[in-house]
């Protein structure tokens, strides 16, 4: 009994401080909405008017994006104290304290937009630290603050009531705290004014990267940013793509104030492959506390101040130095032996074999690099991705492949490196000259000397050397090669037969290059585990997973729980390719997952059957073999005018092979077949079929393929019309007549 009591009151003591904390919270939410609804912001105030936008969804009215941050000095336990007793128990700590404010007025035209900010969720805080807690060297302490209100048409302002957020806990243990709010009483014709507060306190971290687009899915009419920046800190801005001007004064308290506005309107973002990072007007910013001693400061952030548009060659000479820093440790071996039976002798036996010519350099390189692979996806990465290429070339001098160069490169999502600002955004690569091959971080399913997607045709800079002498002429600036449309293809192959009102359907799909990235939903551990060691256990090598008995009972439960989540995977696969719902699997299975070089293909195989494709026209039958290639991009008519280049994946190729069973007793309808022929082809790409009858069954086959990465945007109309043609056949039926 005496137990039970004080259980009850800790259980009490725990509600009493967590409804404590949430009442702190929402008082501390009703300060900042307050403060910010008070902002003398003339944009929101008096709005540009918003009636040349009468036919768009939503009209962004007004935007303001205020951002501050300060050097502060915290305190911590001085670890060093459990060594020296001589040692102060407490030590200084530098730190930042920050908010960032994103506001904006937007304009409520049709039920897509309301349905869109009818609804809202945020997590309202998240704190992070090491084990060590009070005494951490790294600590994030973040709130987050969302404010809504409605403008109606009258004028009248509506602001939503703190009563009205629903506090609720997600997550492990349920420690994620949220909030979430359906906005009462929004209509079409409303003005919604919501913003979203950020406040950090960081203590040993840098201030997160921080991304201002103007240039949004709806029009913008007006976009004011106004930072704040301590003169103890450096803070660096980049901006691009012709981003308003960003002027810099400094305040009484030596502050740095950074004002930009963009006060002409910007037209939406196009709906279809528009890579905003590249293609809009935007400002990027690093902030720095240059005497954190826990993360890495860049060599061009250990002087305090403003740089607006610092010299590239600096950001990226940052990526050089981080480089350099990485140590030759011998530990690190470990990478390596720490959970793999056989890791220990690869590489002293590959290098015997290379020497003795019983391996080409090609297949020392990329059986190293799918052995790294492996070990860091096997042992939940956790080495900084960089340094798995840095690693990676280690190793290779280790076998004797002396031969081996740095680069550095960015992808898509990232800034260019000859247009960084923040160094972490800068991926390194191998090269080994020889064989001219390039190796990059883990990426997906990309087999060794693949060059991903993300990185073909970006810029891209090789090491410098360290002597003149040393340098080969080669230039140091250049650009990642680009695949072709081959390089990258799909293959979908169907054996069809009508049974009754439904399709039996075996189909296999072959994936090369960008288009391996749809193993990404079905590929799961144990087929991304055997893959590995299927490719690994040759050249004399028995490699394998290195755990006792409850590590590997924790991973057959694990291989269980994928199992089944990959039968729901392949099911919605199987209903994706074809838009229909009504199907049933029958059998699936993994062939291979596209990490060997030489049949670098991911593939699988599926079983089902179909109903809905299947119609009766009296005695005769109509297939919707149209819908037997998988879905295609529509054009909408607000896409068909486009003043921006198409940035794509790669350069792609889709194949469709359809073979189709004659039912007994029926025959093709001729003029139907003749419907399934297509060409169209031009400097975009093109979209191709062919249909016909061989003995029992019909064969049809279509092509359509993308010629390049990015399609310039006096070549939509020529993109459209291939797109166009993939939407039409898609519609076809074929006509089985009864004899």
């Amino acid at each position: 009994m005496k137990r039970f009591t004080v259980i009850l009151l800790m259980s009490a003591v725990y509600l009493m401080a967590v409804a404590d904390s949430s009442q702190k919270y929402r008082e501390y939410a009703d300060t900042i909405r307050k403060e910010v609804w008070g902002m003398d912001l003339p944009s929101f105030k008096s709005p540009a008017s918003a009636e040349k936008y009468g036919d768009e969804s939503a009209v962004i009215l007004a935007a303001y994006r205020g951002i501050n941050a300060k050097k502060k000095t915290g305190i911590a336990f001085n670890v060093a104290m459990l060594t020296n007793i001589l040692t102060s128990p407490i030590k200084t700590t530098p730190q930042i304290h920050a908010t960032d404010l994103y506001r904006r007025l937007i304009q409520i035209n049709d039920r897509a937009a309301l349905e869109k900010f009818s609804e809202f969720e945020l997590v309202t805080k998240e704190k992070t630290s090491n084990a060590l807690n009070f005494w951490a060297n790294y600590k994030e302490d973040v709130n987050y603050v969302l404010g809504v209100r409605i403008i109606k048409p009258d004028g009248r302002t509506i602001d939503v009531d703190t009563n009205d957020f629903i506090d609720v806990k997600e997550g492990k243990n349920e420690k994620e705290l949220k909030q979430k709010l359906a906005v009462p009483g929004l209509e079409i014709g409303d003005k919604i004014d919501v913003f979203y507060y950020t406040e950090s306190k960081l203590k040993n971290a840098h201030l997160d990267f921080i991304s201002i687009y103007f240039r949004d899915e709806y029009p913008i009419l007006n976009y004011k940013v106004h930072c704040e920046f301590d003169d103890n800190l450096t803070s660096q801005i980049r901006t691009t793509e012709g981003a308003p001007e960003f002027r810099c004064t400094q305040a009484e308290n030596k502050d740095y104030i950074i004002d930009a506005e963009l006060t002409g309107a910007v037209e939406k973002t196009p709906r279809l492959w528009y890579n905003g990072l590249r293609q809009s007007p935007a400002a990027f910013i690093a902030v720095y506390n240059r005497r954190n001693k826990q993360d890495y400061t860049p060599k061009s952030a250990r002087k305090d101040g403003i740089q607006i548009n610092p010299d590239p060659l600096d950001i990226q000479n940052d990526s050089w130095e981080q480089m350099s820093s990485v140590p030759y440790n011998q530990t690190f071996f470990g990478i390596l032996t720490g959970h793999l039976d056989g890791g220990k002798k690869v590489s002293g036996n590959l290098k015997k074999m290379l020497k003795n010519g019983e391996i080409t350099k090609q297949q020392a390189a990329d059986y190293l690099y799918n052995l790294l692979t492996f070990s860091y996806s096997t042992n939940n990465y956790k080495y900084y991705f960089n340094d798995f290429v840095y690693y990676y070339r280690w190793f290779l001098d280790l076998i004797g492949i002396k031969d081996a160069e740095m680069a550095i490169s960015s992808v898509d999502g990232s800034q260019p490196v000859d247009q960084c600002i923040y160094f972490d955004n800068i991926s390194w690569l191998t090269h080994v000259k020889d064989i001219d091959r390039w190796y990059f971080p883990v990426a997906g399913f990309t087999a060794p000397g693949e060059i991903p997607a993300a990185f073909q045709g970006n810029p891209a800079a090789l090491r410098p050397p360290k002597k003149k002498k040393d340098a080969d002429g080669r230039p140091l600036q250049f650009l990642m090669p680009v695949s072709s449309p081959e390089d990258n293809r799909n293959i979908s192959s169907l054996d069809v037969t009508v049974e009754g009102s439904s399709l039996n359907i075996e189909r296999r799909e072959e994936n090369y290059g960008s288009c391996k990235g749809a193993g990404a939903d079905i590929l799961i551990e144990p087929d991304l585990v055997d893959g590995y060691l299927r490719y690994l256990n040759r050249y004399g090598q028995t490699i394998a997973l290195k755990e006792n008995k409850k590590k590997a009972a924790e991973r057959a439960e694990r291989y269980n729980d994928a199992r089944e989540k990959q039968l729901t995977a392949m099911k919605e696969e199987a209903k994706s390719y074809h838009g229909i719902d009504a199907l049933q699997l029958k059998d699936y299975r993994i062939e291979s997952i596209g990490i060997d070089p030489d049949s670098a293909m991911l593939s699988y195989n599926l079983n089902y059957t179909v109903d809905g494709l299947v119609k009766r026209a009296g005695r005769n039958v109509l297939v919707s073999v149209g819908l037997l290639m998988s879905p295609q991009t529509e054009v909408l008519p607000s896409d068909r005018q486009r003043a921006d280049d198409a940035h794509m994946i790669s350069p792609r190729q889709f194949e469709t092979r359809i073979t189709l069973a004659i039912p007994a007793g029926y025959k093709v309808s001729a003029k139907s077949l003749e419907a399934f022929d297509c060409r169209i082809e031009n400097e975009a790409g093109a979209f191709t079929s062919q249909a016909r009858i061989d003995g029992d069954n019909v064969l049809i086959s279509t092509l359509k393929r993308y010629n390049h990465k990015i399609e310039k945007s006096e070549n939509w109309t020529a993109l459209t019309q291939v797109l166009d043609a993939a939407a039409d056949w898609r519609t076809h039926t074929l006509l089985l007549e009864k004899q």
